[in-house]
């Protein structure tokens, strides 16, 4: 949540308060970050204050305010912790009561992208920019909509260059085309208005054009393109590029997420499903340790991670808890943010904590709680 305008006004009013004969002196805006709430920034601020001014002066100021935010913080902490605890009870009940043989909650999280998928595929919408980070399906699940749809489509992986991209796209220029994991097509203007052709006309006829003096174009410079485009990547970045931006709006878009819990849950219901030479007490065994030895703050908890693991447990058992340490992948100071967090009655208390335990600076602390969102 973004600092807005009359919350600094607010705070321009509260170090008034606190530093009346002082206020003329002292820079706020430098102190302030607008990327931060507002008493994300009171704390910052009063943090400096006090630094300059001297903590008694400060507490004398500010005893009264001082009161208020700690009573503040004291019930936004308890309301994660009460949202927290509900969503680990809610998630263990589910657990318990899964029914392994059934796949509700793998087809009810891939209802839309399998639905969009389809529209892409029966020519109702030109295309489909489907984001999402790796190894949660999001390939697997396209092929599977497009197969089940009986569409004649091409698969492009990996890097093109904008000539390529051109010469491909005319030799399919009838067809579903599904690049996978090809961000790079999106990485030039001209790339992108030959993509943004193929995606939208306001007469209806979707004229591509490829100006170029080159030897090296193969096909003709212009052709009207008739199929659709379906593009998956791990991380887009469009908000902050305008190009991209006029490309997302011609299409379906959509962001693949799963929080830590919902991806607990359709790993559990992949120990059902056969894979190479496993057995089901295997898959229960390695969702079993999973469960165990990630959280919330596991980098590379994905669907992949469940079938490696299945593998290096397959290639030497006995050493397979040594092998396994060094797949799973979990950053410490959000893994440590959460403990404070959930440990702490303030936020102040919580930050002055995590502060100490890894030695990184409170804004640290404040972007790395601003990046966290607490599962429901």
């Amino acid at each position: 949540m973004k600092l807005k305008r009359n919350e600094y006004k607010r705070l321009e009013k509260y170090v008034r308060k606190l530093i009346p004969s002082d206020y003329d002196k002292f820079d706020l805006s430098a102190e302030v970050d607008k990327s931060l709430t507002y008493h994300e920034n009171r704390a910052i601020v009063e943090e400096k204050i006090t630094a300059l001014y001297g903590e008694i002066d400060l507490e004398k100021r500010v005893s009264k305010a001082k009161v208020e935010q700690e009573k503040e913080d004291y019930t936004i902490v308890q309301e994660i912790k009460e949202t927290e605890n509900q969503a680990v009870k809610e998630f263990k009940e589910s657990l318990e009561s899964l029914d392994i043989t059934s796949s509700k909650n793998i087809e009810k999280a891939f209802f839309i992208l399998n639905k969009y998928t389809k529209a892409v595929c029966s020519g109702s919408v030109n295309g489909l920019i489907l984001e999402g980070e790796t190894g949660i399906g999001k390939s697997h699940n396209v092929l599977k909509a497009i197969n089940e749809s009986k569409t004649d489509f091409v698969y492009c992986s990996g890097y093109t260059t904008t000539l390529e991209l051109y010469h491909f796209l005319y030799n399919n220029k009838n067809k579903i085309i599904f690049f996978d994991d090809t961000k790079n097509i999106f990485s030039n203007s001209a790339g992108l208005e030959i993509l943004k052709s193929c995606l939208f006309s306001v007469n209806g006829k979707r004229l591509v054009r490829y100006s170029t003096t080159s030897d090296k174009l193969k096909v003709p410079n212009q052709f009207i393109f008739e199929g659709g485009l379906i593009v998956s990547v791990n991380d887009l970045g469009w908000k902050a590029d305008e190009d991209l931006k006029a490309v997302v709006d011609r299409v379906l878009y959509y962001n693949l997420k799963f929080s830590f819990y919902e991806k607990m849950k359709i790993i559990k219901e992949l120990v059902s499903r056969a894979y190479k030479e496993t057995t089901i007490e295997d898959r229960e065994l390695i969702f079993n340790y999973i469960k165990k030895n990630t959280t919330k703050a596991t980098e590379n908890l994905n669907f992949r991670l469940f079938f490696k693991l299945l593998d290096l447990y397959k290639f030497d058992e006995e050493n397979f808890e040594r092998l396994a340490k060094g797949v799973i992948r979990t950053n410490k100071e959000i893994d440590l943010l959460y403990q404070v967090l959930e440990e702490c009655n303030s936020i102040k208390e919580a930050q002055v904590k995590w502060t100490q335990e890894t030695g990184k600076h409170r804004a640290t602390f404040y972007r790395l709680k601003k990046q966290m969102v607490v599962e429901k």
